[in-house]
């Protein structure tokens, strides 16, 4: 994991402040070796996280006001992809960033770090939506999901992948290593019969947004904060997995085999062992720290190498703490601090 070792406290994306300035603080206080940019989903819809990585699509439509997002297949659809893939075609990176509108804890985290560091930082953490849940999420005019779009959806994955790579690109002028986490929620859904979506496919999608943040010489994660195929994420080109432990340990154990592989060629894991919901407050940091160390004990005793579960460790919130109240963010990241720092102590 380049110059990343040992054990770090790191955050998923959303935050429920108003305002960039608040979040920060809160970030600054509890991941300071490695801080990210906070997405703010109760400010204003252009925040949310579909919305916000959407401006470079073809056919996408938002409606502030009602908060609706949604892709036009008819109207002027030819001129959009074709003006779309000329950007593509040229690896116009700006074409792909984010606007200050839509992001605007991107751009405060930059501003903070130049006006008050002196040196580089040893990591950055982005994020980007990922195509499946985007795919799957995001309806056209009639309510069809754009995954069932095989044109549209193909224009999904290379925004997503060129969003990932500019926000890398950013990023890496400030930190010494730069993580950036896919987010994929609607990874939950993979297989269920009400999801038509073949695996073949849901891989090649996800390696191609890792592949363009690798291009950036960043490292890549996956997240998904429910239960799925974690074949799916462990067979990917993804440096790191990012699931919510507290809940999910138990299915992981289903996957060995493919969690070895993972392992073997260098991946990591971000354990979600702290509750993202008002739920954190009957935990305290204690037993989280117990819980997340009978799981490393768990797998050591299933055959996985010392090295590969403490080499380079992730403790994050289970989710992103943006739906929630400021009060479970603050208990939630403070007690993700805590545990980072007394899990190999």
């Amino acid at each position: 994991m380049k110059r990343l070792k040992g054990v770090y406290p790191l955050a998923i994306g959303s935050f429920p402040h108003a305002t960039a300035e608040a979040a920060l603080d809160l970030i600054f206080e509890a991941f300071p070796e490695i801080p990210i940019w906070p997405q703010l989903p109760k400010s204003r819809f252009l925040e949310n996280m579909y919305v916000q990585y959407s401006h470079p699509i073809p056919g996408v439509r938002i409606d502030e006001e009602k908060e609706r997002i949604f892709v036009d297949t008819e109207t002027r659809i030819e001129q959009e992809l074709e003006r779309f893939y000329t950007h593509v075609l040229k690896e116009d990176l700006d074409y792909f960033k984010l606007p200050e509108a839509y992001a605007a804890g991107f751009y405060a985290l930059l501003e903070r770090i130049e006006r008050t560091r002196k040196a580089p930082l040893p990591a950055l953490k982005g994020h980007v939506t990922g195509p499946f849940s985007f795919g799957l999420t995001v309806p056209d005019q009639n309510g069809r999901a754009i995954l069932y779009h095989s044109e549209l959806y193909e224009a999904v994955v290379s925004a997503l992948s060129l969003s990932a790579r500019w926000q890398a690109q950013q990023l890496k002028r400030y930190a010494a290593d730069v993580i950036m986490f896919i987010d994929e929620p609607y990874l939950v859904s993979f297989g269920s019969a009400f999801v038509a979506s073949d695996r073949i496919n849901v891989i090649s999608s996800l390696n191609r947004v890792v592949e363009s943040i690798h291009q950036e010489g960043a490292l890549a994660g996956i997240h998904c904060c429910g239960n799925t195929d974690w074949s799916l994420v462990l067979r990917s080109d993804t440096d790191v997995l990012s699931f919510d432990a507290y809940r999910y340990f138990p299915n992981l154990l289903l996957y060995l085999n493919d969690l070895t592989h993972f392992f073997r060629r260098g991946g990591r894991l971000a354990w979600g062992i702290v509750p993202s919901s008002d739920e954190v407050f009957g935990q305290s940091a204690r037993t989280l720290t117990e819980l997340l160390s009978s799981q490393l004990t768990e797998l050591e005793s299933k055959g996985m190498e010392s090295e590969w579960l403490t080499g380079c460790v992730f403790v994050t919130p289970a989710c992103g703490v943006g739906s929630q109240t400021e009060a479970v963010a603050e208990d939630a990241v403070r007690k993700t601090r805590i545990v980072a720092h007394e899990i190999l102590n």
